[in-house]
C-alpha cells in the first residue's frame, strides 16, 4: 500500500526456466523371480482369501434374505419381503 492508502499493483514476474544438471543418477533396477516369488504368493494368497470371503458373504446373504422377514415400515434389502438389494459390480 502506498501511504495515502491506495493499493500499488504488483510488477509483473517473469518465471525463469533453468536446465537442471543431474548427477549421480541410479540406473533402474528390477528384481530378479527369485526376488519376487514371496511378493507373488502373497498377492496370490491375499487374492483368493478375498474372493473366498465375497462368496461366503454373498451366500451368507443368500440364506438369511430367505429366511428373513420384517414388518411393513421395517423393510429392508435384506429382508424375504423387503426391496431387491442392489447388485454390485465385480471387478477381476
Amino acid at each position: 500500500m502506498s501511504r495515502d492508502g491506495e493499493t500499488k499493483p504488483r510488477p509483473a514476474m517473469r518465471l525463469l526456466a533453468v536446465p537442471a544438471l543431474c548427477s549421480n543418477i541410479d540406473p533402474p533396477s528390477r528384481q530378479t523371480f527369485e526376488q519376487a516369488k514371496p511378493t507373488i504368493a502373497q498377492l496370490l494368497a491375499a487374492e483368493t482369501e478375498q474372493k473366498t470371503l465375497d462368496g461366503f458373504i454373498e451366500s451368507f446373504r443368500r440364506k438369511w434374505r430367505e429366511r428373513t422377514e420384517c414388518r411393513e415400515g421395517f423393510l429392508t434389502p435384506y429382508c424375504k419381503n423387503g426391496p431387491q438389494p442392489p447388485t454390485t459390480e465385480r471387478r477381476g
